[in-house]
């Protein structure tokens, strides 16, 4: 198969992080800007690993990222360990990007989907089992996509038939299909129709349909996936909320926010992480509600989460051995709190979040990135490998410039 890679482009630019960070040029919500048959959201201009943090700006003009290069992680085409500043990647007409533990996914404004990184799965597309892509390459076994979704060794792509894929690792079912055999090229996710958005943690997966109706599937040993027991699915099964809006998948949790402003989680509690104070039993295997209201967005990391209020206003809960919760400590987070400043004021006038591993991402209206928690590959993209507890502006361009 014909290898295709975009041909790097040189352009002046300013320092950025290992955030990828694909931002629409509006508040929450829609962009004004529409690409092919794709509704860009602002959510999908940002994304990160436990290594690194991406970023895409918001006219598509170039992507940034920051932290670890170990594998090509960077996505440009370098030979540094890593880069503590944001560092353009190769490539343009970006609108989406998410990032699993070794490998980065990222959707072009025509349906396509370009990968970099480690594949030790497939995740990556080419067509192996074990492949390293230093610059975005191009999975020619699928198009026509709208959303991806990169897990901790597998990706999910979602068509504009409303029908889910998926490639990459499968020994907890995330791949959705029936089994536990991994696959280098897209299946299809059983029983799944008229998805209208996807996301994936590091061994489950979800899908919310048009009314509302979330699916998951996956891995299930914390009982994420709420069905009250700890067994796998491998084929995707009813989340017990409705009237779905949005919601995200980490490692061991989740988080769901319904239409009418309910905040339910699901999943590991050994530390409180999931926002709702110590429990019984440190599985929490039926969704709880986190007593917090106002909220238009919600991001899981690894064992942290970030929720976006109508105010602009972003509040946190869970481990915060990095500082990823962002309120000046490190002690871990029962109940949500509101993450600061670097002067210990609160964040304001924020549009889009983004936990990843234990690491956090915020925009603000006019563009500014600000991030926090882990520092120790430079992910932050502010010059320093220091983590930090408060929120930092970062050295990423004004993603709506």
């Amino acid at each position: 198969m014909k290898r295709e890679h975009f041909k790097s482009v040189t352009r002046k630019g300013r320092k950025l992080s290992v955030l990828l960070i694909a931002l629409a040029v509006s508040a929450v919500g829609f962009s004004t800007k529409t690409h092919a048959a794709i509704e860009q959201r602002n959510d999908y201009l940002i994304s990160g690993s436990f290594y690194n943090n991406y970023v895409i700006m918001g006219n598509g003009s170039a992507f940034y990222s920051a932290g670890s290069n170990s594998n090509g992680k960077l996505g440009a085409g370098l030979s540094v360990n890593q880069s503590k500043v944001p560092v353009e990647g190769i490539g343009t007409d970006f609108v989406m990007v998410r990032a699993g533990l070794t490998h980065t996914v990222m959707l072009k404004d025509d349906g396509t989907i370009w990968s970099f990184g480690y594949s030790s799965h497939g995740e990556l597309g080419t067509g192996n089992k074990i492949d390293t892509e230093r610059e975005p390459y191009l999975n020619t076994y699928i198009d026509n996509v709208k959303e991806i979704g990169a897990g901790g060794y597998f990706t999910l792509a979602l068509k504009n038939d409303g029908t889910v894929w998926s490639y990459g690792e499968n020994n907890f079912g995330q791949l959705g299909n029936g089994s536990t055999i991994e696959s280098v090229k897209p299946v299809k996710v059983s029983n799944l129709s008229n998805i209208t958005r996807i996301d994936a943690g590091e061994g489950s997966g979800g899908a919310l349909d048009k009314n509302g109706n979330l699916w998951v599937w996956g891995q299930n040993a914390s009982g994420l996936l709420g069905q009250g027991d700890t067994v796998n699915r491998l084929t995707p099964v009813l989340y017990p909320a409705t009237k779905v809006k949005d919601f995200s998948i980490g490692e061991d949790g989740i988080n769901v926010l319904t239409e009418d402003g309910i905040v339910y989680t699901s999943g590991l509690n050994t530390y409180g992480e999931l926002g709702i104070g110590k429990t019984p039993k440190t599985k929490q295997l039926t969704p709880a509600i986190v007593n917090i209201n106002d909220v238009i967005q919600v991001s899981r990391g690894e064992t942290h989460s970030l929720v976006l209020k109508k105010d602009g206003t972003v509040w946190s809960w869970g481990v915060n051995s990095y500082g990823p919760v962002g309120d000046g400590t490190t002690v871990n987070a029962m109940y949500p709190v509101q993450v600061l400043d670097s002067n210990s004021q609160p964040l304001q006038d924020i549009v889009v979040v983004n936990a990843d591993g234990r690491s956090s991402v915020a925009v603000n209206s006019a563009g500014v990135v600000y991030s926090w928690g882990r520092n120790t590959n430079g992910q932050l993209g502010i010059d320093s490998t220091i983590d930090q507890k408060l929120a930092i502006e970062t050295l990423f361009p004004n993603i709506f410039d």
